[in-house]
């Protein structure tokens, strides 16, 4: 019992050191990042605004995605977790989804339907593939402190 008790308060130590871990960069060079990427989301969001109606919408759906995904991969690289992967991934194929949701506006009524049957497929799909490879991360990250841990 007292064994099993020792490697208990060894493994929550480990845990609470593997969360402590220093980020991949300084606070500074991270806020510095995200004003940039603000930045270029709206000069972005801006240059869409010469564009014809139904062009527009694709352009400021693929801005918005652009800037979903930046962001996202920009807390991967500050905080480098499976949890920020996992949501790096989701803010992919969010993007995709919402460009494609845009061009299937444009279609007749019949292939609208289609096309956006397919978007939110392929959406579904990547997020789940996102989720397996988190739970899959979490699992090896759980495995390596318990074996290192004895």
């Amino acid at each position: 019992m007292r064994n099993r008790l020792i490697g208990i308060v060894l493994g929550a130590a480990l845990c609470n050191v593997a969360a402590a871990t220093p980020p991949n960069m300084s606070l500074a060079d991270y806020l510095a990042r995200k004003k940039q990427i603000s930045v270029d989301y709206r000069a972005a969001q801006a240059a869409c605004g010469a564009n014809p109606s139904s062009n527009r919408e694709v352009c400021r759906a693929e801005a918005m995605g652009r800037d979903g995904v930046a962001k996202a991969d920009l807390e991967v690289a500050y905080r480098s977790t499976p949890r920020t992967r996992y949501e790096a991934n989701e803010a992919r194929a969010d993007a995709l989804f919402w460009v494609a949701r845009e061009r299937c506006d444009d279609s007749g009524r019949l292939l609208r339907d289609t096309c956006l049957r397919d978007a939110k497929e392929a959406r579904l799909a990547a997020r789940s593939s996102a989720s397996l490879r988190m739970h899959a991360a979490e699992t090896d990250q759980y495995n390596t402190q318990i074996h290192g841990a004895k």
